[in-house]
């Protein structure tokens, strides 16, 4: 709705504002925050700053938009919900943290969606759209006093929050959540406790996601797919924020091998508890990460998401030759001792296919066995 008009402009208008400074403008929305960005030539840039600060410090909220924004989003929605790979990962992290408000997709809810009213969205944007929450970060040539003489203009940074919420971290509550859908590849996704990002594992941990199976010669890369060819799509992420986080494996697999896939990751995460890794995985793994956060941070745009998650999440812009070190700084006993936190009795899991819930039930028998040993 903030791209649907302001009070002087309707949706049409500030499109083509944008369109004739040659902009990329858009929007994405994640668990925690919110991001509003434009991409410009140098000479555009202080005005499409200056129209995205309008844009949402004058938001109008028409009646007749948000309608017409409701079919969208309950259209995005619905093909969210028939994205079955999307949808395991909200059904990880509910295996793990229950109903915490963690585990919402951004898309929200279908009942909440069809109730959307202007003055609900006006409300929320007063509440949470204040000078206390916003962070602005620019990557590119401009100058920092020109970029604050246009912004201190307008409301947006001027307006304080009146209600200042605070949410506690989720509770760890491991459980197996399943469900049937029409699909020919069965979803599963094992998820326990993760990091956050000032702890000292993050590292270690990001680390272990390339040991695992980001990488084509990784262990579950190469034991499930390569050398058994049980599934074409697996890979492990580590989900951190400021005060929790998870760590997943995900893999897409047929009905009938669907157990034996869950024993070789059990498998490889009692190995990498009871065993040190070898050096040379150990520097593979620092190569992949070292590579990807340079080449992630060679355009402005990846340069503009560095600066604002790494102030977003430490309060300061650190700086990625200091990240480097760190990454370079990991031990094959770091490896292990992070991999022994996280692998322990706290997996829970998820599963999504076409006998979603009765593949669901067996696996979590082989998850409590596994666990008992």
């Amino acid at each position: 709705m903030i791209f649907q008009g302001t009070e002087d402009k309707d949706a049409k208008a500030l499109a083509l504002e944008f369109d004739k400074l040659g902009t990329e403008a858009n929007a994405f929305t994640e668990r925690d925050n919110t991001c509003f960005y434009v991409k410009v030539l140098k000479e555009y840039a202080l005005s499409a700053i200056d129209l995205l600060a309008q844009m949402l410090s004058y938001p109008a909220f028409r009646e007749k938009d948000v309608e017409k924004e409701k079919r969208i989003v309950i259209e995005e929605y619905k093909s969210y919900m028939d994205n079955p790979e999307q949808k395991v990962h909200d059904m990880g992290l509910k295996a793990i943290w229950g109903d915490h408000p963690l585990t919402y997709s951004p898309l929200g809810k279908m009942e909440d969606l069809v109730e959307a009213d202007p003055d609900k969205l006006r409300s929320f944007w007063m509440e949470n759209y204040t000078s206390d929450n916003l962070l602005i970060a620019i990557a590119g040539d401009i100058d920092e006093r020109d970029v604050k003489d246009i912004i201190s203009q307008y409301p947006l940074i001027n307006r304080k929050s009146k209600n200042v919420r605070s949410l506690s971290p989720p509770n760890i509550d491991p459980v197996l959540v399943c469900e049937d859908d029409d699909t020919e590849v069965t979803h599963i996704v094992l998820v326990g406790p993760g990091v956050s990002y000032d702890e000292p594992y993050l590292y270690p941990a990001s680390a272990l996601t390339v040991i695992l199976s980001n990488s084509m010669g990784a262990r579950l890369f190469q034991k499930i797919r390569e050398e058994r060819g049980l599934a074409y799509s697996l890979y492990s992420y580590l989900l951190p924020f400021k005060d929790t986080g998870v760590f997943a494996s995900y893999v897409g697999t047929g009905s009938n091998s669907n157990e034996e896939v869950l024993k070789i990751i059990l498998d490889e995460y009692k190995s990498l508890c009871n065993e040190t890794i070898t050096d040379d995985e150990l520097e593979r793994a620092k190569v992949h990460l070292s590579s990807s956060l340079i080449l992630g941070t060679e355009g402005t745009f990846g340069r503009m998401e560095y600066l604002a998650k790494s102030f977003y999440s430490y309060g300061r812009v650190i700086p990625i030759e200091e990240i480097l070190a760190k990454i370079q700084e990991i031990t094959p006993r770091d490896i292990q001792e992070v991999s022994c936190r996280l692998f322990n009795n706290d997996l829970g899991i998820a599963v999504l296919g076409r006998e979603g819930r009765k593949v669901g039930e067996r696996l979590w028998k082989v998850l409590k066995s596994y666990l008992k040993d």
